[in-house]
């Protein structure tokens, strides 16, 4: 037996006890972060408590992954996963990375963005083909986006505009077969289920103006992010 602790909501409330390898039930399915039950039920260990610690009204607010898409969790793990990620690509020698974003819409790891400063032929693909690898991506990893650095890869709107009038669908797509993947998706096959092959398939757009040509890539009829920055600090305040 070993000793256990259970903290929910920065202690507000502890629960204490000890679990017992020999001591099971049957618990299950659970709701996956994915937006799907995942498994089915599984004989897991009970705690046995001992004793609970709380404050007095403790203040008890649940995150559950109920439906996928965004919540608490996959912002924190965004955070989290956007910097490992891109201090790996940097330790990979890769130069010029200036943003990374693992979406929350894809619970901080289906849809990896990322924006580069273009410096040689064959560099937005060499980062998305790494992204798709790295070790803090590549679980349960789906497409990868690389975009120009006048894309603000964190917002949504944005990403997909650059993607839509930036790349084109016979040419700037990779499909990168048997990757790690995740009991938790959903499209396992039932077949991939039985023997557990927990791989995937994934997808690499490199969305940047083709480096060749990039000079004489249409101009973007719109504010820079810079300009768009200082907008708002001037003027934000008749937004609010």
């Amino acid at each position: 037996m070993s000793s256990a602790a259970c903290a929910v909501n920065r202690w507000e409330i502890v629960f204490e006890g000890f679990l017992n390898n020999d001591n099971r039930k049957f618990e299950g399915p659970f709701g996956e972060w994915t937006g799907y039950y995942a498994s089915d039920e599984s004989a897991q260990p009970v705690l046995e408590i001992e004793a609970i610690y709380h404050r007095n009204d403790p203040i008890i607010l649940g995150v559950p992954p109920i439906g996928g898409g965004s919540d608490e969790m996959a912002r924190y793990r965004a955070i989290m996963r956007s910097a490992m990620l891109k201090q790996q690509l940097r330790s990979a020698g890769v130069p010029d990375v200036m943003q990374v974003w693992p979406h929350e819409i894809g619970a901080s790891r289906m849809l990896v963005a990322l924006a580069i400063k273009q410096r040689y032929p064959g560099h937005a693909k060499q980062v998305g083909v790494l992204a798709a690898s790295c070790g803090a991506s590549v679980y349960g990893l789906k497409m990868v986006i690389v975009v120009d650095d006048d894309i603000d890869v964190s917002n949504l709107d944005q990403l997909m505009w650059a993607t839509l009038s930036r790349y084109d669908p016979a040419t700037s797509v990779d499909i990168l077969s048997r990757m790690r993947s995740t009991p938790a998706d959903p499209r396992l096959t039932p077949e991939q289920r039985k023997v557990r092959d927990f791989t995937n398939s994934r997808m690499v757009i490199d969305a940047t103006r083709p480096y060749e040509w990039r000079d004489k890539f249409p101009k973007v009829n719109a504010p820079s992010q810079e300009v768009t920055r200082k907008a708002r600090e001037m003027f934000g305040y008749l937004l609010k």
